[in-house]
C-alpha cells in the first residue's frame, strides 16, 4: 500500500495487451503503468465500479477490461 495499491489483499490480476497491469483488491481496482498506480472505486454518481470489492478481472483484446465485483459487472 505504501507504493500505491489501495489494499494489500489482491483478489485478481490481469494484463492488457497495451501492457497495463490491473490489480483487483478488496478495496478498489488498481492500474499500474510501469511507474505509478492509479486507483478506481465505486462512485456516488454511479460512474465508477458497482462495488469496491473486485472479485475477477479479464483482459480482452482491444484494450478492454471486464471487472467482476461483489455487486455486479462492468467494463473499462
Amino acid at each position: 500500500m505504501e507504493q500505491g495499491l489501495s489494499n494489500n489483499w489482491i483478489t485478481s490480476i490481469a494484463q492488457e495487451d497495451n501492457g497495463f497491469m490491473w490489480f483487483g483488491t478488496e478495496e478498489g481496482l488498481n492500474r499500474f503503468d510501469g511507474e505509478h498506480f492509479s486507483a478506481f472505486f465505486k462512485r456516488a454518481d454511479g460512474r465508477g465500479l458497482p462495488n469496491d470489492h473486485v472479485t475477477q478481472l479479464i483482459a480482452v483484446p482491444g484494450h478492454r477490461l471486464l471487472i467482476g465485483t461483489e455487486k455486479g459487472l462492468c467494463t473499462l
